[in-house]
């Protein structure tokens, strides 16, 4: 008799102590969801489901998948600001490719029909310099439009690119 009601003892301070274990996981769990800190979330609550919490096993695929979300958020984040810093590259190559033109222009004006070809080389360079500036900003360009198409595909309701990228392909129309 004494040795139930030692056993029955045991087993309530065990089931207290697991009554306390799972809230402090539930809170935990709680708290590294609203820190935006889903691995520790899905983890905690992933124990909680072995610690015998029905609901956990649910909670726990929910943070996972808010965690993924907000990875991608993060992520498409990243993508809008590099393309951004790129197609300030694109519009420099562009001035330059413009700017060449008109020193191309001028040395033109500038040639006679019959001056040598040692004065044509110099417009030739420029030409080259020119096309280079202009190939490597379709290069940019074709990255820009890569870097916002990956981050419209990570977050579609990412506004940020949206508009760079609406702002991107107005720009190249003028």
């Amino acid at each position: 008799m004494l040795l139930l009601a030692a056993l029955g003892g045991a087993a309530a301070v065990s089931a207290r102590r697991s009554a306390t274990e799972r809230a402090a996981h539930a809170r935990d769990a709680a708290e590294a969801e609203r820190q935006d800190r889903w691995g520790d979330a899905v983890r905690l609550w992933t124990r909680l489901e072995a610690l015998g919490d029905a609901s956990a096993g649910a909670k726990a695929r929910l943070a996972s998948q808010a965690g993924a979300g907000a990875q991608d958020r993060r992520r498409s984040t990243d993508l809008a600001a590099e393309a951004a810093a790129r197609a300030r590259d694109h519009a420099a190559e562009r001035v330059r490719a413009a700017d060449l033109d008109r020193e191309i222009l001028a040395a033109r004006e500038a040639l006679r029909p019959g001056d040598p070809v040692e004065e044509r080389r110099a417009m030739w360079g420029l030409e080259k310099a020119r096309d280079e500036a202009a190939r490597k900003a379709v290069g940019i360009e074709v990255q820009v439009l890569g870097l916002l198409a990956s981050a419209l595909r990570h977050d579609p309701s990412n506004r940020e690119a949206a508009v760079q990228l609406a702002e991107f392909q107005w720009a190249r129309l003028l």
